[in-house]
């Protein structure tokens, strides 16, 4: 593993806008010497890299990258980095001119990558077929155990359909209904200050997420990304609480400071508007609803 940071190159145009990469040396190799990494024979052989910068691990497909010259380097691109960042996991090219994958992945889902990568090494999977194993086993979609599909076939056509299209079209004004529910303020904090985000419960990436008002929260920015990476939970009666397994995880990884500071503020949300309305019983229904699937999907 390597540290992934931003290309510095001096020379204006020498490498794409928005690049990232980790440059490869490893113990005792000299200037002129090639090096390898150790692949197959029956074990699983990572390349990945940390970027402090967004905080997100990075992760490349060994067998492609097995042998390079000294300081050589593998890149990827910001966006991809960044989704993950924000979605805790993202899946995708490691640039638009390759089939290689690369994963962007927050530090809480490492074990979760490992294991997934331990699974797809087996496979033989690469390329398109890998970004799409990746993309359907992310922490929060379908169970692993629950796709029967032929990876070659079924999961290739996946990645090379959201490979494609990586953002779903969003109703424009799904944001504005939720924080006008919720009065402009965090449901978890009470925040306002113009800062206030509408969180999607069950994401629009999902095949049941959808833009109504009622898979909708309106959370801060901290409580935002805490609710995407499923760190804070909330129950079909809006109790909320922080995830303690989670927790637990970050701790045991280094990345425990902060945690008072995003927990929730009460033990019930902020209710929105129409969760008293006796005339919108079918949207408090399909909210409620939406949090119990959430609770399912991310246990899965």
């Amino acid at each position: 593993m390597w540290t992934c940071t931003a290309d510095r190159s001096k020379k204006a145009g020498a490498r794409p806008a928005g690049e990232y990469k980790i440059q490869r040396i490893l113990p005792g190799q000299g200037t002129k010497d090639r090096g390898s990494l150790v692949t197959g024979g029956g074990h699983t052989t990572l390349l990945l890299g940390y970027c402090p910068d967004i905080g997100v691990y990075v992760a490349w497909e060994a067998a492609a990258n097995a042998t390079f010259g000294y300081s050589a380097s593998v890149q990827t691109r910001d966006y991809l980095l960044l989704e993950g960042q924000h979605h805790g996991w993202a899946a995708g090219r490691r640039s638009p001119t390759t089939a290689e994958s690369c994963v962007a992945f927050a530090p809480w889902n490492l074990r979760h990558y490992l294991r997934l990568a331990k699974m797809a090494d087996q496979k033989g999977l690469s390329g398109d077929a890998l970004i799409g194993y990746y993309r359907t086993r992310a922490p929060f979609g379908p169970r692993s155990d629950d796709l029967e599909v032929d990876p070659d076939e079924e999961l290739s056509k996946v990645g090379r359909k959201k490979v494609m299209a990586t953002r779903l079209a969003r109703d424009p004004v799904f944001a504005s209904k939720v924080k006008a529910q919720f009065h402009q303020a965090c449901a978890a904090c009470g925040l306002q200050l113009g800062m206030v985000e509408a969180a999607h419960i069950i994401p629009v990436a999902h095949p049941e997420g959808v833009d109504d008002v009622w898979n909708g929260i309106a959370l801060c920015p901290n409580h935002h990304r805490a609710f995407d990476a499923n760190l804070m939970v909330v129950e079909p009666d809006l109790r909320v609480y922080l995830d303690a397994d989670r927790v637990a995880l970050l701790e045991e990884s280094g990345f425990g400071e902060g945690l008072d500071g995003i927990r929730p503020s009460w033990k019930k949300l902020i209710a929105p508007a129409f969760w008293a309305d006796p005339t919108r019983l079918a949207d408090r229904k399909n909210m409620k609803r939406a949090l119990r699937r959430r609770g399912d999907l991310a246990a899965g």
